[in-house]
């Protein structure tokens, strides 16, 4: 197997794009991250064609996944978020929507609530144990925790 020589790429805040940039023949790389790194200040990986990119943010902006974070004249890199074992619970009854979410909130962990009305939370067994030990109905699935989907304390009018 051929040993590619990594090239660093050093990108910072996602791009807004003019619509008349021209993204046709560009190589697409996406990189990979997985939910709790979009937040990330400083990161290093590789996108999936093996390039080297570093991630130095200076603001506070969280990553949403397909954004895009560098552009030259021949490729241009995304991001792509992966998806993750997630706890899935789905309940129409508000009081267990509300049971869940203080369970949940009470070990500070975030919560997410997706386009299907489910609640999300990533899997660990402790959380799973808990959630099974109070009777809801619970299932193990994998999903993409998207930062837009998580459920702010004070709402989630705050960006």
């Amino acid at each position: 197997m051929e040993s590619k020589e990594l090239q660093t790429i050093l990108a910072s805040e996602a791009m807004i794009l003019d619509s008349k940039v021209n993204l046709d023949g560009k190589e697409i790389h996406y990189l990979d991250l997985e939910w709790y790194e979009l937040n990330s200040g400083k990161l290093t990986r590789e996108t999936d064609h093996g390039l080297k990119v570093q991630i130095r943010k200076s603001s506070n902006h969280v990553y949403q996944d397909h954004d895009l974070i560098y552009i030259d004249s021949e490729k241009i890199i995304r991001i792509r978020l992966k998806p993750c074992d997630c706890i899935v619970i789905s309940s129409q009854n508000l009081n267990e929507v509300g049971q869940v979410s203080f369970a949940i909130g009470n070990q500070h962990l975030p919560i997410f609530l997706n386009q299907e009305d489910e609640l999300l939370l990533a899997y660990d067994g402790k959380s799973y144990q808990m959630l099974s030990s109070f009777g809801f109905q619970i299932r193990i699935e994998q999903k993409s925790l998207h930062p837009h989907e998580m459920i702010k304390a004070y709402g989630n009018y705050l960006q």
